[in-house]
């Protein structure tokens, strides 16, 4: 996929300047669907980090497909939210939290989450590109 200048131009801003300034510097220009999708997805990094709102966090993560490293370590206590990473977390990522999750009680047995983590497990084509 091709970045347009200004969806680098936003990106090298916001790691180097960070948010308020993006949202300064584009509040009044004309931008392309393309644009305008990449500063609701940096906006949504933004409200991730502040919000204490869990509902809010799982809906962001949900509607913008945010992983565990967007999220705050207060966060990642919620059983609710594990629950939404947990739904399009890669593999390699769901591996690695399998003892988190188990942890707080998000992997129990006859569970939703247990069955989509074996049938993940079971995917050969899946594991074949870890």
């Amino acid at each position: 996929m091709m970045v347009s200048a200004d969806g680098i131009a936003i990106v090298a801003k916001y790691i180097t300047k960070r948010w308020k300034e993006v949202q300064e510097a584009y509040k009044e220009k004309a931008l392309s669907a393309e644009t305008e999708k990449l500063l609701k997805y940096l906006e949504a990094v933004e409200r991730v980090k502040r919000t204490k709102d869990e509902l809010e966090v799982i809906h962001l993560i949900e509607e913008y497909s945010l992983v565990r490293e967007h999220l705050p370590t207060n966060h990642l206590k919620s059983k609710e939210v594990w629950k939404a990473l947990l739904q399009e977390m890669p593999l390699t990522a769901m591996l690695r939290n399998l003892g988190k999750m188990t942890a707080i009680s998000v992997l129990e047995p006859g569970s939703p989450e247990v069955s989509l983590v074996c049938e993940r497990l079971k995917n050969e084509k899946m594991l074949k590109k870890v």
